[in-house]
């Protein structure tokens, strides 16, 4: 989902601009460049279904948009996706509305 969700969004909403992604799950602040954004699910919601399983019904994320150079957090924000009708129980379509609802956030604060 980063590579070709998160990425290619914010490549298509910022055009002109250098994207790219972590390459681990390390979560550790990149040799070079400006700015650092850090994406961490905080919370899947869950419901249980009547065959006794369970679906993820939202995902929230926090959002932080660090300094590389001075390794310090500017300000951070959470959004959130929600499954509803048809999606409803499809986790990769939570996730997709998820990533493309972060690159819409994330290009519209680099534009302020």
């Amino acid at each position: 989902m980063n590579v070709l969700g998160l990425q290619k969004f914010l490549k298509d909403r910022l055009p002109g601009k250098s994207i790219t992604g972590d390459t681990s799950k390390a979560n550790t602040f990149p040799e070079s460049g400006d700015l650092y954004i850090k994406n961490t699910i905080i919370r899947l919601e869950e419901r249980a279904r009547l065959s006794g399983s369970t679906i993820i019904t939202a995902i929230t994320v926090l959002i932080q948009f660090c300094d590389i150079k001075t390794k310090k957090e500017l300000f951070n924000s959470t959004i959130e996706a929600t499954s509803v009708g048809a999606v409803a129980g499809n986790f990769e379509a939570l996730l997709d509305a998820e990533v493309y609802n972060m690159s819409r956030y994330i290009s519209d604060k680099l534009h302020k």
